[in-house]
């Protein structure tokens, strides 16, 4: 039915179906991105103390790092990531194309990853979320991706003021436009600061693995051949992905002390048990070009 069909049938203006829809799925959306956030603070409770959880819990959690930190702009669709990730892995290392032919342990686990109405929502085609994990190439040439870029931002505000230079977006956008980045690529200002809000709250993250933790490798495609062999080393790491989690939450701390209040209250970054211990990185020094262009 149409929306001016139903409009005559209810004697209500389309404008006001229109409106209620949209509020309707508002408020929907509202709620997929606190209980995404819920799942992402959840994940670093479970691999920062995974001795205490089991094997199902922490497979979970390293889905839902690997999902938050590839589209953490899409929150509200995290739980669909999260499916995606599971069911490729136990459908490419077991050869599994039915729940039915999952151990009760496996069931278990996989049934937390489960969300019906995420199942619904991509057979209905209103799921409307770009269901692949493969980093965009920034600049092909260069082999350089948006996680490296976001790795970079992340490491010039960490770092900024132990070099003596100011961290805002105007100056790392100074600096990427002078190629003072670890490799040199075009993208325009508002591309940027388009980047800049929809990746802030994970360049921590990204700068942790790419200058303290490069053996952890959370950038899960489900198409590439080697991604069950990559989530089972991560599987074979745990106490390195803890210490990673440590040192993600002083990355964070240092990361949110160079924004401006206008940005903290616009980016959303999440909570650390207090249980976990902040590991600090050993601070990384500018080359002098960086400094130069933003002097």
């Amino acid at each position: 039915m149409t929306q001016t069909a139903a409009a005559k049938l209810t004697a209500v203006p389309w404008r006001t179906l229109n409106r209620w829809e949209d509020e309707r799925r508002f408020s929907a959306t509202k709620k997929d991105t606190a209980e995404g956030k819920m799942a992402v603070e959840n994940s670093i409770r479970v691999l920062s103390e995974h001795q205490s959880f089991s094997e199902g819990e922490v497979i979970n959690a390293l889905f839902a790092m690997a999902a938050w930190r590839r589209w953490p702009d899409l929150v509200h669709s995290h739980s669909a990531y999260v499916m995606l990730l599971h069911s490729s892995y136990l459908s490419k290392k077991y050869g599994f194309k039915k729940f039915s032919q999952l151990n009760e342990k496996q069931k278990l686990s996989f049934g937390d990853s489960i969300d019906l109405n995420d199942i619904c929502r991509l057979i209905l085609g209103t799921l409307h979320a770009p269901l692949y994990f493969d980093l965009d190439g920034i600049d092909p040439k260069v082999k350089y991706s948006k996680r490296d870029l976001s790795a970079d931002v992340g490491s010039f505000f960490i770092n900024a003021k132990a070099n003596g230079v100011a961290p805002s977006i105007n100056n790392s956008f100074r600096i990427l436009e002078a190629g003072a980045f670890t490799k040199p690529f075009t993208m325009g200002e508002k591309a940027f600061r388009g980047f800049w809000r929809d990746n802030a709250s994970v360049m921590p993250f990204d700068y942790v693995e790419a200058h303290g933790h490069r053996g952890l490798e959370f950038d899960l495609d489900p198409e590439d051949p080697g991604f069950v062999d990559q989530f089972d080393a991560l599987l074979n790491k745990l106490p390195e992905v803890a210490q990673y989690i440590a040192a993600c939450k002083w990355a964070v701390g240092e990361f949110k002390s160079a924004l401006d209040l206008r940005a903290l209250r616009t980016i959303w970054f999440p909570d650390f048990p207090s249980s976990v211990q902040a590991r600090q990185l050993r601070p990384a020094k500018f080359e002098s070009e960086m400094i130069r262009v933003i002097a």
